[in-house]
């Protein structure tokens, strides 16, 4: 291994710790961030629906991922985790959304390291089980209180 792809494959671990030991931590704060964007510019509803249609659009993306990976398909990954990135961002999800650019530029490089790509897979993963749930107990939360709600008047 050469000294700069030395360099540059302990950068891209180094990274790699960062978000292992933040992603847990940064999606509750930004869907909080977010739902209290759409809330004060009285488009919860406008939200949630979103969070219902980002699972059911993006769902299957995340295996596509997976499956590149292991077929060590970097084209394909590398488009799938740019597309999945624009759905994040477009829900204010920016540390799913750097995990996915970190992701997608790994599967770029002409000498991709499968074993780093692999890393930030596993981060991604778990950020994304994180934020599934998060979403799920939200609409869950939102629409057990807007029933209420309704059955008061």
């Amino acid at each position: 291994m050469t000294s700069e792809k030395q360099s540059n494959t302990g950068k891209l671990e180094a990274d790699v710790s960062k978000v292992e030991n933040s992603i847990s931590h940064l999606i509750p704060l930004e869907i909080d961030a977010a739902l209290a964007n759409f809330t004060t510019q009285g488009l919860l509803d406008v939200f949630l629906e979103m969070l219902g249609a980002f699972q059911e659009e993006n769902e299957n993306r995340l295996i596509e991922i997976r499956l590149a990976l292991q077929k060590k398909e970097a084209n394909k990954m590398a488009r799938t985790a740019h597309s999945l990135r624009g759905s994040f961002l477009s829900l204010g999800m920016e540390s799913m959304a750097n995990l996915l650019m970190e992701l997608e530029q790994q599967a770029l490089n002409r000498q991709t390291d499968w074993d780093l790509a692999e890393k930030f897979f596993e981060r991604l993963d778990e950020g994304y089980h994180t934020f599934e749930k998060i979403c799920a107990d939200l609409v869950v939360y939102h629409l057990g209180l807007k029933n209420a709600l309704k059955s008061g008047n």
